[in-house]
């Protein structure tokens, strides 16, 4: 056995029979691109070998043939020649872009609204640290975990977002960039014919009036009221209370309703009966009907010093005064048969219900019959 040690003739490692090949045909190679005095009995290993065979193709591939410029190229200044085209260095955008937008901290032992520790926390989606950003621009990296009670259905509730700590600065990489550009053009091209009552800035008061009957304000006090309905991705509980108001008020039909919100007609149908079912079980009950209010407010705040003048027999009593009148409210044919029959009016011949109005002298409404 051959107990000597050959050295790679280009690195100088000591080499095993398995990775040592003769010089051969890099002899040339060795020379003329490492200034090596080498010959056709030395050694180099396997890794020197495929280098030098890399080098070898790249000297033996074609250049490629250049074009002389014409004169009318040559006077132009903006003219570049293939040569100068293929050796012009490609843009490269840095790993990290530094930006004077506020950020959360980071962190899966913590949560970034509170503090707390876990191990109850839960890793922000997408769609949340989005609404933060619209919301309060806030970013959010990815990753960032709070606690379940700050989050509400797809978005962070108020007191959370008011919650938040920020750094000043914060640092995205070019995916991020992109991600929230996408994001930003899919929310404005969503947005440009949708009524949306989830954002305040939206709409004014008067649009509120127009569309639903009450005003900003009064439309909140009733959304606050209702707890009973389950907020998802396509519809939020503002949303489903908007859609019950506005069909209420302008009787438009659940395909016109699913244009205006961009919504499927079941969607549609489906946010009204949640509305419906929860105002009757939140709303209803604390605001309309005889036991909503008792004798002595109806008496001390509803009732006028005219009616008591006119209706009392006893100057010194205060009597509770209730005005009674039904009324007709002419309503469309109803596709259900049972309800189409029940709301026929022989008398009128059209379909109707007759509510009887039970009002005081101030005009409150007490109860509906």
């Amino acid at each position: 056995m051959d107990g000597r040690q050959y050295r790679c003739c280009l690195c100088n490692k000591k080499t095993t029979p398995d990775e040592r090949r003769p010089v051969g045909l890099f002899l040339s190679t060795l020379r003329k691109h490492f200034s090596l005095d080498v010959e056709e009995t030395d050694r180099i290993c396997n890794k020197c070998r495929h280098k030098c065979r890399n080098i070898k193709e790249s000297n033996t591939r074609q250049p490629m043939l250049l074009r002389p410029a014409t004169e009318d190229e040559k006077k132009d200044p903006t003219f570049q020649s293939p040569k100068q085209k293929r050796t012009k260095s490609p843009f490269s955008s840095p790993p990290t872009i530094p930006l004077s937008i506020p950020s959360s901290s980071q962190s899966h032992g913590y949560c970034f609204v509170c503090k707390k520790p876990g191990p109850k926390l839960v890793t922000v989606s997408h769609h949340v640290r989005m609404f933060v950003f619209i919301q309060k621009e806030i970013i959010i990296p990815t990753g960032a975990r709070c606690c379940i009670r700050h989050l509400d259905s797809e978005k962070m509730n108020d007191e959370a977002l008011h919650q938040i700590r920020t750094n000043d600065n914060t640092t995205l990489n070019k995916t991020s960039i992109i991600d929230l550009i996408k994001y930003l053009r899919d929310k404005a091209f969503e947005q440009q014919s949708r009524l949306d009552f989830d954002d305040d800035c939206r709409m004014s008061d008067e649009d509120y009036r127009v569309l639903t009957g009450f005003s900003r304000l009064e439309f909140h006090d009733i959304v606050s009221s209702v707890a009973s309905i389950n907020s998802s991705r396509n519809r939020s509980k503002r949303t489903c209370i908007g859609i019950l108001l506005m069909k209420l008020r302008s009787a438009l039909s659940n395909k016109m309703l699913a244009v205006l919100f961009q919504m499927t007609k079941s969607q549609v149908r489906r946010a009204i009966v949640s509305a419906r079912t929860a105002l009757i079980r939140d709303f209803v009950p604390y605001n309309l009907g005889f036991q909503h209010i008792t004798r002595e407010e109806v008496i001390e705040n509803h009732t006028r010093q005219l009616a008591r003048d006119l209706l009392s027999d006893d100057i010194t009593s205060n009597p509770a005064i209730l005005v009674l009148d039904g009324t007709y409210v002419y309503i469309k044919k109803s596709s259900n048969f049972a309800f189409a029959r029940r709301s026929y009016s022989m008398h009128k011949h059209r379909p109707l219900i007759k509510p009887m109005m039970v009002v005081t002298t101030s005009g409150y409404i007490v109860s509906v019959l």
